[in-house]
Formats: structure tokens, C-alpha cells, sequence
């Protein structure tokens, strides 16, 4: 829909690619799509000296983000979210990235068991919450867990918010974790209906021994969920990314 606008289907995958994702490397743009490496960098390099793209570097590796200092930054993100929002659902669930295992000596389905086996020990520790969103606002509450049955708990979070335009304002929430042996996954539900009328959020499968994130990002009114969190002893820490046609929200939330 706006490679008219960019130049070519391929600059638009790229900028599409850079908003859902935030940041990437070229070799993760080039997994996703299949472009070709020289036409790639050629598409970077030209965004990049427009002022379009920001570049930094971890380790030898090259990130790539869009700019937030380039003047029309909000208008250029306003442009691909609606581009986003008139994409196929293959198509919005094929942008977000998924980053590739760490390699560990066990086979797939014994180092699945193990990971999820150490995340259902650690959130039944869980006792506080915190929320921040990517425009700084933040909120505290009590975590209050109850096992539903084994291998489902639930949350009952209440707390407030203690930052931004929401500050001082209460909040009430519940969620439902439940534990699939059969299917190695978890399962998140959002209970703001009641228990009887559970609204799905996302299946959380293993990717390495302390992370887990959504196998499938879900479309929910036309706004796109994906998760990841990551688990120690400290505490879980779990991101949302949130995407529509009008919503361009990341949530981090610490359990601990």
C-alpha cells in the first residue's frame, strides 16, 4: 500500500519492519523477507542519510531504529501504523520478530519442560507489580496469587497508578496463568469479565532456559498483541507490544 510512497515494496517492508520491532539488525530484516543483502543495505544506507533511520552499534553488529529526533517522526509513524492496520493478519503477525534460541545441551522437549517448569516455580513467588509505558507513566500494585486448580493460578492485582496523567488513580485487575504439560505452553488470560468469560491474551512458549514470549501475536479489535518476558530469581520482566491503525504502545511490567 505505500511502496508508491517509499520507492519500493522492500522499503516499505523496512520502515514496517522498524515499527513494529523498534530496533534490528539488517540480518534480521533480510530473515524476515528474504531481500536480498546489497539492495537492503542500499535501502538502510538511503533512510539512514535522510535522517530517517538512527544507527548504533552492539558489539560489531549494527542496530537500526527509526530516528525520533527527524521532524516528521510522528507523522511517518502515524503514516505506517495505518499502513499497518490495512495489512492481512498474516501479514502483521509475519513483522514481528522472533529472536532466535540459545543453544543449550538438552533436547528441544526436555529444555522446554525444564524452562517453563522454572517459570511456573518463580510466578508463584510473585507478590508485587509494577507498570511503565512508554510515554513514563507508572503504577504500583500488590499481587495477590490463588491456585485456581493445579496448574492454573490467578492473579488479583490491586494498585495505582503513581506517574503521569493517570496519577493517584486505582486500578483493579486479574489475570489467569495457566500451565499446558500437554502442549509445553502457557496460557494468559485477561479476567476483567470474571473468571466464567476469560478474554485470551497469548500463548508464551520457551525460547531459551529464561525467556518466554507469544508464539503468535494476537489481533484483538484490530490491535495486535505480541509478548515477551524474560525470568530470574529477581523477578519476571515482561513486555508488551501493542499495535493498530491508532495504538503504538510498548507496556513493561516487573512481577517480582
Amino acid at each position: 500500500m505505500l511502496k508508491s510512497l517509499f520507492g519500493s515494496k522492500s522499503a516499505e517492508r523496512i520502515l514496517l519492519f522498524l515499527l513494529v520491532n523498534e530496533q534490528c539488525y539488517a540480518s534480521q530484516i533480510q530473515k524476515a523477507y528474504g531481500i536480498a543483502l546489497t539492495p537492503l543495505q542500499n535501502i538502510l544506507r538511503k533512510f539512514e542519510q535522510a535522517g530517517i533511520l538512527t544507527t548504533s552499534f552492539q558489539g560489531k553488529k549494527k542496530l537500526y531504529g527509526l530516528n525520533p529526533s527527524f521532524p516528521l517522526i510522528k507523522e511517518l509513524k502515524a503514516l505506517l501504523q495505518k499502513g499497518f492496520a490495512h495489512l492481512p493478519s498474516d501479514e502483521k503477525k509475519h513483522l514481528f520478530l522472533y529472536p532466535e534460541s540459545k543453544t543449550i545441551h538438552y533436547s528441544k522437549q526436555k529444555r522446554t519442560a525444564l524452562s517453563l517448569q522454572a517459570f511456573w516455580e518463580r510466578i508463584i513467588q510473585v507478590q508485587q507489580m509494577t507498570i511503565r509505558t512508554h510515554t513514563g507513566e507508572e503504577a504500583i500494585g500488590e499481587v495477590n496469587v490463588k491456585e485456581e486448580k493445579p496448574g492454573v493460578l490467578l492473579f488479583i492485582v490491586r494498585g495505582k497508578w503513581v506517574k503521569g496523567l493517570e496519577q493517584d488513580m486505582a486500578f483493579h485487575n486479574s489475570l489467569r496463568w495457566t500451565f499446558l504439560f500437554e502442549d509445553s505452553l502457557i496460557r494468559l488470560e485477561h479476567l476483567r469479565h470474571g473468571p466464567d468469560h476469560p478474554i485470551f491474551l497469548s500463548h508464551l512458549s520457551p525460547i531459551s532456559p529464561r525467556h518466554l514470549q507469544s508464539i503468535d501475536p494476537h489481533l484483538c479489535q484490530g490491535d495486535c498483541y505480541f509478548g515477551r518476558l524474560e525470568f530470574s530469581q529477581l523477578g519476571i520482566y515482561m513486555t508488551w507490544r501493542i499495535l493498530s491503525g491508532h495504538k503504538n504502545e510498548t507496556l513493561h511490567y516487573v512481577y517480582i
